[in-house]
């Protein structure tokens, strides 16, 4: 639980070159990491490492209405479920993350 309230403080972060989801983005800190990569249209793999060993995986497809919230579950490397929510508009997108065990976090980050 300590782990993931540090990853979530420290996450909160602003990039540039997001480019909607054209490109990867990566967001470290000193807790852990997470990872955007574009997985074809209008859709992404999004992955969150954290520095304890464990990784969760998700698949994130954008919604008909640009700005609209998508949640979907996450699969944990270490058999805790999570489920995370990620939202992309007017150049700017956002990220949070919750694990059953209590881990969670959350980044945001700004498109050239």
């Amino acid at each position: 639980m300590k782990d993931g309230l540090a990853l979530r403080a420290a996450l909160c972060v602003v990039l540039a070159g997001f480019a909607g989801i054209a490109g990867a983005v990566e967001v470290a800190s000193p807790s852990g990491v997470v990872r955007v990569h574009p997985a074809g249209e209008g859709r992404a793999v999004v992955t969150v490492t954290s520095r304890l060993g464990w990784a969760c995986r998700g698949d994130w497809v954008a919604p008909a209405q640009d700005g609209d919230a998508v949640r979907f579950p996450l699969d944990c490397s270490d058999a805790v479920k999570g489920k995370a929510m990620m939202s992309v508009a007017d150049g700017r997108g956002a990220l949070m993350f919750l694990r059953d065990d209590g881990a969670n976090g959350s980044a945001a980050f700004a498109m050239d």
